[in-house]
């Protein structure tokens, strides 16, 4: 969990590098683009906000891990929103839109599988209920809600 800072610092090193901080192989990223599974091609990481993405990423990594625990099936859209009232929140409005597709690309860069939805630029992934309580309880308490 961090600041505006250490995302813009992120980004930066991100697109310095050439898209190249945050490696990625396989299949698994094809046809993914910022707003969900639209085609068949290989992923362009150019296409994607690299500021939001770095603080998605971020954002997974603190609050989902895999685990044996029961899971329940979350779409990669209300991800996206839970991702986005949190860095609302932490950032003081300042990143204030996650994307579809960032959100699936920092969950498949922590190594969860998406269950893809046939014609859909949707994706589950399985999380706990208490992975998703804490992301909406760290949102809320840092927004005085």
């Amino acid at each position: 969990m961090a600041d505006i800072s250490f995302y813009h610092q992120r980004a930066d090193e991100f697109v310095n590098s050439n898209f190249t901080t945050y490696p990625i192989s396989g299949k698994i990223y094809n046809g993914l683009t910022p707003l969900g599974f639209t085609s068949n091609r290989k992923i362009d990481l150019s296409s994607f906000r690299a500021l939001e993405l770095v603080a998605a990423l971020d954002a997974a990594q603190s609050f989902f891990s895999k685990s044996k625990f029961s899971r329940i099936k979350i779409s990669s859209f209300d991800l996206a929103d839970l991702f986005q009232n949190y860095l609302d929140a932490q950032t003081n409005g300042v990143i204030f839109d996650i994307k579809n597709g960032e959100a699936i690309l920092a969950m498949l860069y922590i190594g969860y599988e998406p269950i893809k939805v046939k014609g859909s630029k949707e994706v589950f992934f399985k999380v706990t209920q208490k992975e998703i309580n804490h992301i909406i309880q760290c949102s809320v308490s840092r927004t005085g809600k």
